[in-house]
């Protein structure tokens, strides 16, 4: 019993972070104003759900834009993108693709409160966006991918932390 009291405590720790601590506060702030009527309680759980998801993506966000990317100075494949295609010119670097990462992140979140089979939409939906940056030449196949696996990577450990 000594190892699993250890393990609950470390467990413990790792759950209260900043991040799981603003995704508690979110998913629980409706409880005090629904506590009597359940059917208006489960009208709110999936605005529980939006809240929780944006909140993971907002600190995924965070993650890549102002960290992971700063690690590295790749430039992009053109200045401006495509000609044909309407894009803003980003400004950091092109590895790894943020846009590729929070499609990713989503997918799994996504994944983890949907049945199985939605699993195929979510990341179809993730492979599309990710995609959609080589294609308006704002980013290097490599860098989707590196992407796509940051994104999936800070999705598992939302779902074992904060989920």
């Amino acid at each position: 019993m000594r190892g699993t009291s250890q393990a609950a405590d470390c467990r413990r720790e790792v759950v209260d972070t900043p991040w799981s601590t603003v995704v508690r506060i979110a998913m629980q702030v409706p409880n005090a104003a629904t506590k009597y009527d359940e059917k208006f309680d489960a009208f709110l759980e999936p605005v529980r759900h939006q809240a929780a998801v944006q909140a993971l993506l907002g600190a995924e966000s965070l993650i890549v834009n102002q960290g992971v990317k700063r690690l590295f100075k790749r430039s992009r494949p053109t200045t401006g993108g495509d000609e044909r295609f309407n894009v803003r010119t980003p400004v950091t670097s092109s590895f790894p693709s943020g846009h590729s990462s929070s499609a990713f992140f989503a997918a799994t979140i996504l994944c983890a409160w949907s049945p199985a089979g939605w699993a195929v939409l979510w990341f179809g939906i993730g492979i599309c966006v990710a995609l959609s940056r080589v294609m308006v030449r704002l980013h290097h196949l490599s860098d989707i991918i590196g992407g796509a696996f940051v994104g999936t990577a800070l999705g598992v450990f939302a779902v074992v932390v904060v989920v």
